[in-house]
């Protein structure tokens, strides 16, 4: 499980990890406009859902 601690800042889950460190040092990657954010939105979406099918057969025990 991924886990972040910023000074008082403490994180898990891949998305609100990725979400604060583009907040707290690069914020233009989330808001640059609206166009761009829905596009990094669906990307995120997208590779959210590729992590979900990947490891879910390790937790399940099933095997391809």
């Amino acid at each position: 499980m991924p886990y972040l601690i910023d000074e008082e800042v403490k994180l898990t889950e891949t998305v609100a990890i990725a979400k604060y460190i583009c907040a707290k040092w690069k914020p233009e990657l989330l808001m640059a406009d609206p166009v761009h954010f829905s596009n990094a939105e669906m990307i995120s979406a997208s590779v959210m859902k590729l992590k979900e099918v990947s490891t879910m057969p390790c937790y399940q025990g099933k095997s391809n």
